[in-house]
């Protein structure tokens, strides 16, 4: 009765380390990659590069990481980026990625170089799409509409040796602020 027992865990064991092992071959990063791009450029309306590597990790749970994250600038800009970020670590609920909104728990932003800019003609580079469609969803909410798919959502942010260079050009000012670190 023992060996059957030992015989049975065993058989488990190897069917779960399988499956894991199929769901693992089963992703293909440059799927998701491209994914991720379209999401976040539909989101802030911006230009997004992934010029790094990335990497998904499901177990224990979901997380994405990725490197040399850049978002450009759209045209009438100095800089040519709004942000520059070393590496991403984005940990996702388990729930959500079946479900909508997706949620992440917790973002962190490694060596993210933020460029803030008020061009010549008062237009600023930080007017991102998602926070117009905040907006849109919270009418729609109070209205009684269904707004449809929802932007995610995200619960933590935490930056990690950040810069920000504010550049207001009616003014000639710079603003520059370095070591910027906290949630």
């Amino acid at each position: 009765m023992k060996k059957f027992l030992l015989i049975l865990l065993l058989l488990v064991l190897l069917l779960a380390g399988g499956l894991v092992f199929i769901v693992y071959r089963a992703l293909d990063e440059d799927s998701y990659k491209q994914q991720i791009l379209d999401s976040t450029q539909q989101l802030l309306g911006r230009q997004m590069q992934i010029n790094g590597t990335m990497s998904i990790t499901l177990f224990p749970s979901p997380v994405i990481k990725l490197s040399d994250v850049v978002i450009l600038n759209p045209p009438g800009f100095e800089h040519k980026h709004v942000a520059v970020v070393e590496s991403v670590e984005a940990h996702v609920e388990l729930a959500s990625l079946l479900s909508n909104p997706l949620v992440v728990q917790n973002i962190v932003l490694k060596k993210p170089q933020f460029f803030l800019e008020k061009n010549e003609k008062s237009v600023v580079n930080w007017n991102f799409n998602f926070l117009k469609t905040s907006a849109m969803l919270y009418s729609s909410s109070l209205s009684g509409m269904n707004a449809g798919g929802l932007p995610p959502q995200f619960q933590n942010t935490q930056i990690e040796d950040g810069s920000l260079i504010y550049t207001n050009k009616p003014l000639k000012t710079t603003l520059s602020i370095e070591k910027i670190n906290g949630k």
